[in-house]
C-alpha cells in the first residue's frame, strides 16, 4: 500500500483534519432498528460519554435508526469544532448519566432525548392510502431533523 496516503478526514488542511488526528484511532457503531435503536444509541452514547470514551473516538458509524441519534450529535460536533474549535457538552446533547434511578424518577434527557421522546415516525401513515417512501422521509425530517435545526444557535 501507499504510505503517504492520508484519508480525507484526517487532511491537516481540513478544518477538523488536526483535531480528527488528536484522538486514538477508536470507532463507535450503532446498529439500526427504527425508534428502539435511537433510544438504544443515546444510552450508548450516555454511557461512553460518562466513562469518557465518547470524547476519544475518532469516528462515529451508526444506520438506520442509531442514526436518528448519531446524526444530530456528530454533526454538532463537527460544527462546533469548524466554526468554534470547541468540543460540545456531550451531557446537553445526550443527558447526563444518571445511576440509581427508580421508576418513576425524570432523569435529564437531554436536547436529543427530549427529541426522542416526542418523535412520533408512525403517525406518517395514518392518513394515507398509499404511504410511499418520500413519507416515511419527510416524517424522518418533521420528527428529528426540524427539531434538531431549532436548539441552540438555529442549527
Amino acid at each position: 500500500g501507499n504510505s503517504t496516503y492520508v484519508h480525507p478526514e484526517l487532511r491537516p488542511d481540513f478544518p477538523v483534519g488536526k483535531w480528527l488526528q488528536s484522538r486514538p484511532n477508536l470507532g463507535i457503531c450503532m446498529s439500526g432498528g427504527g425508534q428502539r435503536a435511537a433510544t438504544c444509541a443515546l444510552g450508548w452514547f450516555r454511557a461512553l460519554n460518562h466513562m469518557n470514551l465518547l470524547q476519544k473516538a475518532r469516528y462515529l458509524g451508526a444506520n438506520s435508526g442509531a442514526t436518528w441519534t448519531a446524526l444530530p450529535l456528530f454533526c454538532r460536533q463537527m460544527l462546533e469544532m469548524k466554526e468554534n474549535r470547541n468540543a460540545i457538552d456531550y451531557n446537553e446533547y445526550l443527558g447526563k448519566y444518571e445511576k440509581n434511578l427508580v421508576l418513576g424518577d425524570k432523569p435529564d434527557l437531554g436536547i436529543i432525548g427530549d427529541i426522542l421522546t416526542k418523535a412520533n415516525v408512525m403517525e406518517y401513515e395514518k392518513n394515507k392510502e398509499n404511504v410511499s417512501f418520500n413519507d416515511w422521509c419527510d416524517a424522518i425530517d418533521q420528527n428529528y431533523v426540524e427539531p434538531m435545526m431549532g436548539t441552540k444557535d438555529g442549527w
